[in-house]
């Protein structure tokens, strides 16, 4: 075996040797990431459920670690983009002399890159040639990721999203491993990695056109927004969004004013929230944005209906 090849075993079998593994080392699942250089998420999910094959330099540590031996006929050898392939991607490892872009700036790129901005995350290796997209909802956020985001993916990309369910977390992820989406979203402003980390904010071309900045604004609010009843009069709707990262911090407020809203000032607490709580402003959001997360809809016409 060498080292551009991966290890494919059954599903059930991976995770039993990525949880003995690292039930050996007693370390949390960020640490235990860190021993393959790899990132948590990937690992604890992807890696774990059997998503995606093992790079075998990972396969033979963690049987290392777990002091169990996989290798055995349960154990297939496929070709480093053996995923890649399987999954319709271009290529594997290593950096690409020419990115592909795959989509021009629009409406719907934008409202894309407002629901990357709020739950989800770009990943890129060029050492493993390990390329994603992830999208991570709750339960109740399945429907809009089914019956909207999937849709408005192909329409950006003419690609098709997959999916997978986290029974025990109540969540579900939509995702996609293709090096061209990648490098096409990191192109228009994206940036691959933690968000936190990299400050993510609303790239600056989308504030250049009214229509791509409603859409990218009803993109963030779908995926990381709030609607409620205000307390001293539950007939009227509120709207929260709830952020930690001080770039979407900034540009959602800033889109909101330039689109001639009223935000408030984003709150000094463990959750950072900016809002719109008058009732006109509530109601010009609904008809200059809307919502297309159907929760949001749903909640925000049952409030206004009640007697």
């Amino acid at each position: 075996m060498t080292s551009n090849v991966r290890i494919r075993l059954p599903a059930e079998r991976q995770k039993e040797l990525i949880e003995k593994a690292k039930a050996k080392t007693g370390l949390s699942w960020s640490e235990f990431a860190q021993l393959f250089d790899l990132n948590a998420h990937y690992l604890s999910h992807e890696l774990r459920n059997g998503v995606c094959t093992l790079p075998i330099q990972t396969f033979k540590r963690l049987c290392v670690i777990s002091k169990e031996n996989y290798d055995n006929d349960d154990v297939e050898t496929v070709p480093s983009n053996w995923g890649q392939k399987k999954g319709g991607a271009k290529g594997g490892g290593g950096k690409p002399k020419r990115a592909k872009i795959m989509a021009d700036k629009s409406d719907d790129l934008a409202e894309m890159i407002g629901v990357i901005l709020g739950d989800g995350h770009l990943e890129k290796s060029y050492r493993s040639g390990h390329y994603a997209v992830k999208i991570c909802g709750g339960e109740d956020d399945l429907e809009y990721l089914a019956s909207f985001v999937s849709p408005l993916f192909s329409r950006v990309f003419r690609k098709q999203l997959k999916n997978f369910k986290f029974k025990k977390a109540r969540a579900v992820m939509f995702y996609i491993h293709d090096k061209s989406v990648v490098f096409t979203l990191e192109h228009h402003g994206l940036k691959p990695g933690n968000k936190k980390d990299n400050d993510a904010c609303i790239p600056q071309w989308i504030f250049e056109n009214e229509a791509y900045l409603k859409a990218c604004i009803r993109g963030v609010f779908d995926t990381d927004g709030t609607v409620f009843p205000k307390s001293t009069n539950p007939r009227i709707p509120q709207l929260e969004l709830t952020s930690k990262i001080k770039g979407i911090q900034r540009t959602f407020r800033r889109g909101l004013l330039q689109l001639g809203f009223k935000p408030s000032k984003w709150s000094r607490t463990n959750s950072p929230k900016c809002g719109l709580y008058a009732k006109s402003q509530v109601v010009k959001f609904s008809r200059e944005i809307g919502f297309h997360n159907s929760k949001h809809g749903r909640r925000f016409h049952d409030i206004f209906s009640k007697k």
